[in-house]
């Protein structure tokens, strides 16, 4: 007697159908994940990535000093002994 063998995807829609309602939010979330990570370059969608790039800030010489100055009024700061 042969077995019956299922396709993969039945055999996942069969093991989805068996989780509850909070593993298949879970599952779905991390299904997310998945093909949010093939959206990246070198898997071919390249002008997806290059208008992402395009979103990102930046910082002139200007906004840096502002983080050193900052930085060294840190280092000369003496809190209250107690």
């Amino acid at each position: 007697m042969s077995e019956i063998s299922n396709t993969p995807m039945e055999e996942l829609l069969h093991k989805f159908n068996l989780l509850d309602s909070a593993s298949k939010k879970e599952l779905g979330d991390y299904l997310d994940f998945l093909l949010s990570r093939t959206s990246r370059p070198g898997n071919g969608n390249m002008k997806s990535y290059k208008r992402k790039i395009l979103t990102v800030s930046t910082w002139t010489d200007e906004d840096i000093k502002a983080f050193h100055d900052v930085a060294q009024l840190f280092s000369q700061w003496k809190p209250a002994n107690w």
